[in-house]
């Protein structure tokens, strides 16, 4: 059960990203030293729909979670282009604030605050000296 919230937790932040929300700038330097960067990178590439990017900044358990919610993103961009006064909206992001970052082992957290000033919780998750977005959890 713990494993599926925290899943549930992890898609719903990724969609809330994508419908809506955004965060702070990714700088262009290599994230895979540090959880936060890792994080901000993984969010920046699906805002700009770069899935492939995505997926490399992500665990090997969290590819089906990231392919259903890819597939999600592109069926709302097809239903915007059909239906004009559909309200999908994207920001730039931008917006996202106070990242906080625990380290436990090979298991990080980054907890962020939304535009919404909600807390949105990311899980991480080091392999082979790499930090990378652990959609699927523990």
């Amino acid at each position: 059960m713990k494993n599926f919230t925290r899943s549930a937790v992890a898609a719903i932040t990724v969609c809330f990203l994508l419908t809506g929300n955004a965060i702070a700038q990714t700088p262009a330097n290599d994230a895979a030293g540090e959880p936060e960067a890792m994080t901000k990178k993984f969010l920046q590439h699906l805002y700009k729909k770069e899935y492939g990017e995505a997926k490399k900044c992500a665990t090997k358990k969290s590819q089906p979670i990231l392919k259903q919610l890819i597939a999600v993103t592109r069926q709302m961009a097809e239903m915007a282009k059909a239906d004009p006064s559909a309200k999908f909206t994207e920001n730039d992001p931008s917006t996202f604030t106070n990242f906080k970052t625990t380290i436990n082992g090979d298991a990080a957290e980054c907890i962020f605050t939304n535009t919404a000033s909600k807390e949105e919780t990311m899980a991480l998750k080091k392999v082979k000296g790499v930090w990378l977005v652990d959609l699927a959890g523990k």
